[in-house]
């Protein structure tokens, strides 16, 4: 079949109507065995429903409950939010129901750029954050504001009578205010870009509290942005001879996980951190530095004891 038959068959297929039936039985819920899950958006009189899979399930995935949950691995609440969590809370769902949005237009190999604007003008608690003008309306910006630039943008996305295309050329303009690495014209990749615009999404929305440097790392993961793409990564370190156990937490936006070792992509964060045993050995150099360094405070020493010599008369 060559490719205008292909065409032709999809075209007849594509109008026609698509019935949905309603399920007879209310979907299960499927807990693999072994792993600590946490609801983050539990649904309202869904503990019912959780333990009858938990029952269902063997009883091994006890972990659906707050209270059976790994406390230890959370990291210590801040002092203070940037960001209500309630009013993210109510972020979390579109408010309304629309039809498919604009496309954007190809600026000159701006297909990277076009593929993360898209993706998170359709994120919801980005997009209604920039409905709702959050950002713009306390901006303390001098000059250009790459936040307010991405607000206007997915306000124009979800206009009602938005065009079939647009052309985001205000933001192509400022590819170098994402990363100084990029030039316009050239194709880039879009992990990077997502990555940098976060990065200054981030500082812009911290710039009315100071900075990170002002408020802290731990409060700096409160904004509405680190709330909704960032993460916490605990790391604990047990000394094998006192059990004396070190935990630090560090924010991220991305994880590079390794696929290729790992049957599914839950088991690849496992991968990325395993439990692993530290050893403090000492090396040839630093031996060699601390037998010279001993050598000479005893050198020193015994000239400072030694009786000095009698003067003639």
């Amino acid at each position: 079949m060559d490719i205008d038959q292909a065409l032709k068959g999809a075209q007849t297929a594509l109008p026609r109507r698509i019935n949905f039936v309603k399920a007879r039985k209310a979907d299960k819920v499927l807990v693999p065995t072994g792993l600590h899950v946490k609801v983050l958006n539990p649904p309202a009189g869904g503990s019912q429903r959780n333990d009858a899979a938990t029952s269902e399930a063997g009883g091994s995935a006890v972990a659906l409950s707050s209270a059976d949950a790994d406390e230890d691995n959370l990291p210590p609440p801040p002092s203070r939010h940037l960001f209500p969590p309630e009013s993210l809370r109510s972020l979390l769902e579109w408010r309304e129901i629309r039809g498919a949005g604009p496309g954007l237009s190809n600026l000159g190999n701006t297909c990277f750029m076009n593929a993360v604007l898209q993706c998170l003008a359709y994120t919801p608690p980005l997009a209604n954050a920039c409905l709702d003008r959050t950002h713009s309306q306390g901006c303390h910006a001098t000059g250009y504001c790459l936040y307010c630039e991405l607000e206007s943008h997915v306000r124009a996305v979800h206009q009602p009578k938005a065009p079939r295309a647009i052309a985001p050329r205000a933001l192509a303009r400022r590819l170098r205010s994402v990363s100084r690495a990029f030039r316009p014209g050239r194709q880039e990749d879009a992990h990077e870009f997502l990555i940098g615009l976060l990065q200054r999404l981030q500082e812009a929305a911290l710039l009315p509290h100071g900075g990170e440097e002002q408020v802290g790392a731990e409060v700096a993961q409160t904004t509405e942005l680190m709330q909704t793409f960032g993460g916490t990564l605990c790391s604990r370190l047990r000394c094998a001879v006192c059990e004396r156990t070190s935990t630090s937490y560090e924010g991220f936006v991305d994880l590079a996980l390794e696929l290729r070792g790992a049957s599914s992509v839950e088991r690849a964060p496992r991968a990325l951190t395993p439990p692993r045993t530290l050893t403090l050995t000492l090396t040839l150099t630093l031996t060699l530095t601390l037998i010279r360094a001993l050598t000479l405070t005893r050198a020193l020493t015994q000239a400072r004891c030694a009786p000095s010599p009698p003067r003639s008369s």
